[in-house]
């Protein structure tokens, strides 16, 4: 059973399974792009619409500060013309009242003060120090105007307060002369306080922080440090540079994190290029919300991709029902276990393959009837070759016998003849010197006792050539240049020998039959000819691509021969002749007494 499961779900044994697999493989990549291509769209969308509240929370905020920076003003104004209106003298005690008066309309202020024409200080609300400001520039500028600098920095009470947003107005008499100053700082905590008051709800969110820069890169809230302020400044004013005509405010990502902008317009009446507001949230707290829909629509397209591929799996196994009983049978008519194919009713392709499969199935056994009998007739052919192959191998045997034959009788001419030959001439001899002269008996019996040793010698060296085939051993050129060594070793016969390399090789049957030929020329050059130089030339030429052709040429200079005579008793040259007979080769020989002689041998190889 589980056997059977595994097969249904394997994609290798199960076209159903196979499709199912692909199906649900391009449901998961389609979900996949599905779920990234929603991220990217509402990624944009965040960062276009969060960027955008961003840019006018931060606008909201700057001109929040503006309007407070506005009304700090107006009482500051109203506090000096009262002052110099009403020609009070200006004393220490006079001082303090007035200072106490002015910061019931400013609250938020840290300190304020009184100082002359001079810069000296008069009145201050703070326990400090401090009895000069003349050095200062914003106290010179507010002379002529009243002035907004920030940020600022007093020492007071050997206390340094930091980033002070400093607001000073001029004290003028009847007569437009400026008679003093009067200033108050406002600590830039109060710029956060702003913020909440003007969008209480935005400011819920804990992970939006509000940042306050001076347009110079002075960090003034929050009093923790911000990365690199003077790279955000820089790219809030190429930004602005990019898009002059949408105002003072705007957005970006940078560093993971995204920024709405708002920059202030620093007027006459302020010190100083401005401020920054700017809010920034990280991208992965901005990105929740739009991962969360990009999450939904992926799961949602996963399971939509995975039942559409159940449902076509369902469809492919109802259509592929049929063709796997096809498979079934097919399979049991590989294993002998049915032997009849029963094709399936119907008109669809599954009923036709099946049809013409039992179609086929039933020429194939035709076929293999015919097939069968075509065997036993190739049996009884085979039978009847293998009985003519055992003929001609024996004919072959007994041409091999024949051949071996020539060559023993060959070899027994060349040496025992030979040496019988003359130790019955030396016998011959003797008969007639122990009638006619006895004392010359002794040196013609050594002649004779020479000419046996020599017969033995000759007849043991066939004996040893029985055992030893040059050619097969050596190959054709070794062979050769052997049978050269030993003539030159024995006589002083001048021999050249010139092998092709395409022969040097050689070893089969016909390549000894050259051999043997060379080696009877040599030997009745040795003994007949009486030549000074003999010349052995073996060449191999393609006639075609599967046949080649075996020249051998062999001359010397000696005294020759008349090919008309024959000599009882002799038979080289008959022997030469039919080893090439028997090898499909040619001899022809040439020569004439006082000329010479020149033998060529033709074989095909």
């Amino acid at each position: 059973m589980f056997q059977s499961f595994l097969s249904a779900i394997n994609p290798g044994r199960n076209l159903a399974a196979r499709i199912a697999l692909i199906f649900s493989a391009l449901s998961v990549f389609f979900a996949l792009m599905t779920g990234l291509w929603t991220g990217n769209i509402t990624h944009n969308a965040v960062e276009r619409d969060q960027g955008q509240f961003f840019a006018d929370r931060a606008q909201h905020v700057a001109q929040a500060i503006d309007v407070k920076l506005d009304q700090s003003i107006a009482a500051m104004d109203l506090a000096a013309h009262f002052i110099g209106s009403s020609k009070l003298v200006v004393a220490r005690s006079e001082g303090e009242r007035l200072i106490t008066s002015i910061r019931k309309n400013l609250q938020e202020a840290v300190l304020i003060g009184i100082a002359d024409a001079d810069g000296q200080i008069i009145a201050i609300d703070k326990t400090s120090d401090l009895t000069s400001i003349a050095e200062t520039d914003w106290f010179r500028a507010a002379l002529v105007s009243r002035v907004v600098a920030a940020p600022v920095s007093l020492t007071l009470s050997n206390t340094k307060i930091e980033n002070l947003a400093l607001i000073a107005r001029p004290i003028k008499d009847a007569d437009d002369m400026s008679i003093g100053v009067v200033f108050a700082g406002l600590q830039l905590d109060w710029m956060k306080d702003l913020w909440r008051e003007s969008s209480p709800n935005f400011t819920d969110a804990v992970n939006t922080e509000l940042q306050v820069l001076s347009a110079d890169g002075v960090q003034l809230l929050p009093n923790t440090p911000f990365d690199d302020p003077a790279v955000t400044i820089a790219r809030i004013e190429s930004d602005l540079a990019a898009k002059p005509d949408k105002g003072k405010a705007g957005f970006f990502v940078q560093s993971n994190h995204l920024l709405g902008y708002a920059k202030s317009t620093p007027t006459k009446r302020i010190l100083g290029s401005g401020w920054l507001i700017i809010l920034q949230e990280p991208l992965n707290v901005a990105y929740q919300s739009a991962d969360m829909i990009a999450s939904l629509i992926g799961m949602v397209s996963l399971l939509f991709g995975l039942a559409l591929s159940a449902f076509a799996t369902f469809a492919t196994w109802l259509m592929t029902r049929k063709l796997s009983q096809i498979a079934t049978t097919a399979d049991a008519l590989r294993l002998g276990q049915a032997q009849t194919f029963s094709p399936l009713s119907g008109s669809d392709e599954p009923a036709r393959i099946s049809r013409s499969l039992a179609q086929l199935f039933d020429s194939l056994k035709v076929k293999n009837f015919e097939l069968a009998d075509m065997n036993r007739n190739l049996d009884q052919k085979v039978a009847e070759r293998t009985r003519e192959v055992q003929r001609l191998s024996e004919e072959t045997r007994n041409a091999a016998m024949t051949r071996e034959r020539l060559r023993l009788a060959r070899d027994l001419h060349d040496t025992l003849a030979h040496s019988l030959l003359a130790m019955l001439t030396q016998i011959r001899l003797m008969k007639k010197l122990l009638v006619r002269k006895p004392e010359a008996l002794g040196e013609e019996l050594e002649h004779a006792e020479k000419a046996a040793q020599e017969g033995l010698n000759s007849a043991r060296s066939a004996v040893l050539g029985l055992r030893y085939f040059a050619v097969r051993d050596d190959g054709l050129e070794e062979a050769l240049r052997k049978a050269v060594s030993k003539l030159q070793e024995r006589t002083e016969i001048e021999a050249h020998l010139f092998v092709d390399p395409a022969a040097a090789a050689l070893s089969g049957p016909k390549a000894e039959t050259a051999y043997r030929v060379v080696e009877e020329a040599l030997h009745n050059v040795e003994r007949h000819a009486n030549a000074k130089a003999v010349n052995i030339n073996v060449t191999l030429d393609q006639i075609s691509a599967l046949e080649h052709k075996l020249k051998l040429v062999i001359t010397d200079d000696g005294k020759g021969f008349s090919p008309s005579a024959r000599k009882r008793g002799h038979f080289g040259i008959i022997g030469m002749r039919e080893q090439a007979e028997v090898m499909g080769g040619t001899l022809d020989i040439k020569t004439a007494p006082g000329n010479g002689t020149k033998l060529t041998l033709v074989m095909p190889m």
